[in-house]
């Protein structure tokens, strides 16, 4: 159980250093691909919720990238929503200006700092 907290510590610690480290960088906006929903059984609370998963591409120049973006821990209904909600509203992807490849999601940060 330790082995997995601390996995779980280490990957948000790398999400939100990443996070910070987006905002320095270009934004555009993605296309938005069929998303996909699945129940996940916790491990350690053995609940099972719900992780919707978004592909989209995006255009850097004239180079076109791919990308998916990943939430979970929703009830089946919640990610349905959310399914919805984003095919109906826009989507934009920070990238790394030394790296297009790699890039980093924030949806409800950045759409509406692109709404103001």
């Amino acid at each position: 159980m330790a082995a997995i907290s601390i996995y779980k510590l280490s990957t948000l610690y790398q999400h939100a250093r990443k996070r910070k480290q987006s905002l320095r960088w270009p934004m555009v906006r993605a296309t938005l691909e069929a998303g996909s929903a699945h129940p996940v059984q916790d491990v350690e609370s053995d609940r099972i919720t719900w992780t919707w998963n978004q592909p989209f591409h995006y255009g850097v120049g004239n180079e076109t990238y791919t990308g998916v973006y990943t939430e979970g821990g929703f009830s089946e209904p919640d990610v349905q929503r959310r399914l919805e909600l984003f095919a109906e509203s826009p989507f934009f992807v920070r990238y790394n200006p030394d790296n297009p490849t790699d890039y980093f999601v924030s949806p409800y940060r950045d759409v509406r700092e692109n709404a103001e």
